[in-house]
């Protein structure tokens, strides 16, 4: 599986820092329930607005941590960056077909059949994004709850495989085909009206507008969104409170 996936962390300070017990939760539950994963190239940005003495000993703290607990992972200090420099310098140096794309402050809850999510991906040329779900059964939601899976739909074409077609594009935990995102999708980047510090807003609303044109079947056909499992799945996030998103 290391020839096809690659492994990409970022992590910032917070609130708790230089404390590295969210990331060392988050690292452990990464390995521990995506399946296959370990062996695989991995990747971890560190960012903050300045190199101040927390910064410096929260370095020093992951490197600890990796040198101890988890040998093998490429730590990149990259302070004054923010997510989107860093997703975007990871997917453009990702040596693989595929990146599997995990912030510091989630715990993932069950398993991922990951071998799995990229054979469908690898057979299925409109399968381009599978992004763990956070909210349970969203089919039996209201829609304004579901905020940006408003849309949320079976699909029939894939058996080998429960994922669900969503109207969604979000970068909390998922594995993206590369050659999607770099041919096509990061000339959305300057979407007007998003934010210009943004990998997800700028996708998300030229996403949503497409649907809004041309129908949730059409753009999905393109697109190639989906979530992990059924519509009536599980959550498959916790958010470890490192900062106030992603709580919803």
């Amino acid at each position: 599986m290391k020839e096809l996936l690659t492994i990409v962390s970022t992590t910032h300070i917070h609130e708790y820092a230089p404390s590295i017990e969210i990331l060392e939760k988050n690292l452990k539950s990464s390995y521990n329930k995506f399946k296959g994963i370990k062996g695989c190239k991995h990747v971890l940005y560190i960012d903050s607005k300045e190199k101040n003495e927390i910064y410096n000993q929260y370095v020093k703290n992951i490197l600890d941590l990796i040198n101890t607990k988890f040998q093998g992972i490429e730590v990149i200090d990259s302070p004054n960056s923010g997510l989107r420099l860093n997703y975007w310098h990871a997917i453009n140096t990702c040596p693989t077909p595929y990146m599997l794309f995990i912030e510091h402050d989630w715990d993932i809850l069950h398993p991922i059949d990951t071998p799995k999510v990229l054979e469908v991906m690898e057979k299925y040329d409109f399968v381009n994004l599978v992004k763990l779900p956070k909210r349970a059964n969203m089919i039996e939601m209201d829609i304004p709850s579901r905020i940006q899976d408003y849309i949320v739909e079976a699909e029939p074409r894939i058996k080998e495989l429960d994922l669900t077609k969503t109207s969604s594009f979000a970068t909390n935990p998922h594995i993206i085909k590369k050659s999607k995102f770099l041919n096509e999708w990061k000339y959305h980047l300057t979407y007007p009206g998003s934010d210009p510090n943004s990998i997800e807003l700028p996708l998300f609303h030229k996403y949503r507008d497409e649907i809004n044109m041309f129908g949730f079947e059409e753009v999905h056909n393109k697109w190639g969104c989906y979530n992990y499992g059924p519509p009536s799945g599980l959550k498959y996030l916790e958010h470890l409170d490192a900062s106030k998103s992603g709580k919803l």
